[in-house]
């Protein structure tokens, strides 16, 4: 590499947030029962307007969106409008009322409402369910796949944790160490970066000189193109400056020269670092 490293950090004196409590929340255990009792979910419909009852509206209104003799709604599912749903709670088949909506009067009448209702799940659903998901095999009870699910979920953070103290090692030892970057270097890897961009773009029928104020924050999170030449000046310097580190630690050359996974060495020394407490 042209580019090279004036001084190099110590990654090992990065402050890590070491004591992390995970947690299942209960909200996300009971969104995971309903895969054993989907199969035995019943609609009715309803007369009384709650969360998550699906239903139809007649609105009048100014507004275009809230101009219309029928419209499906899934109450505080924030799919339409999470304003007028909220209004919606406590109301009844047939009933009028008048809402409002970013200061605007719009006259609802509900026309129908429905609701999906979940059994209890048995330990023959679990059984059932288990027998057809590998990540659940031997699950026999609805006690077993709750706890897989603790499980599953409780590993999920754990990992995250450690991805979570990477980044922080890394961005540590990208900010507290002094890198020689070759000017020639940086522009040569900006240019492939540019390419294939162009050619991602390129599929969609976009060209990145003419993408829009909004184009540009929905695809790079920026605003204007010097914001974007800035994003990918510091994002090929950081790229840089990361491969210029993991050499350094392995005394190579190029990531051909590594056995196995190069980062492996921070990873260890999060997961060696991280006091994780499960809370259940």
């Amino acid at each position: 590499m042209k580019s090279s490293i004036n001084s190099l950090v110590d990654y090992r004196e990065t402050p890590l947030e070491k004591n992390i409590t995970v947690r299942c929340p209960e909200e996300h255990i009971q969104t995971q029962m309903k895969h054993l009792t989907r199969g035995y979910k019943k609609t009715e419909e309803v007369q009384t307007v709650e969360k998550g009852d699906v239903v139809i509206l007649s609105l009048e209104s100014d507004l275009p969106k809230f101009n219309r003799p029928m419209v499906p709604v899934t109450v505080e599912g924030n799919l339409f409008d999470a304003e007028l749903e909220k209004q919606l709670l406590g109301h009844t088949v047939g009933e009028t009322f008048t809402a409002t909506v970013q200061g605007k009067t719009v006259t609802v009448t509900v026309k129908k409402a429905s609701r999906t209702t979940f059994p209890e799940p048995t330990d023959e659903m679990a059984a059932a369910y288990a027998a057809e998901h590998e990540d659940f095999a031997g699950v026999s009870t609805v006690e077993e796949y709750r706890s897989r699910v603790i499980d599953k979920y409780l590993a999920e953070q754990k990992q995250d944790a450690i991805f979570k103290g990477m980044d922080e090692v890394l961005d540590y030892v990208l900010t507290h160490s002094d890198w020689n970057f070759d000017e020639d270097e940086v522009n040569e890897r900006m240019e492939e970066s540019l390419n294939e961009m162009r050619e991602q773009l390129k599929d969609e029928g976009k060209e990145l000189e003419s993408l829009t104020e909004e184009e540009l924050n929905m695809n790079f999170g920026v605003s204007t193109m010097e914001e974007f030449n800035k994003m990918l000046r510091d994002s090929t310097e950081c790229g840089i400056a990361s491969d210029l580190w993991v050499f350094a630690v392995h005394g190579k050359n190029s990531y051909e020269e590594i056995e196995g996974y190069p980062w492996a060495f921070m990873q260890e020394f999060v997961t060696e670092n991280l006091n994780i407490t499960e809370e259940r």
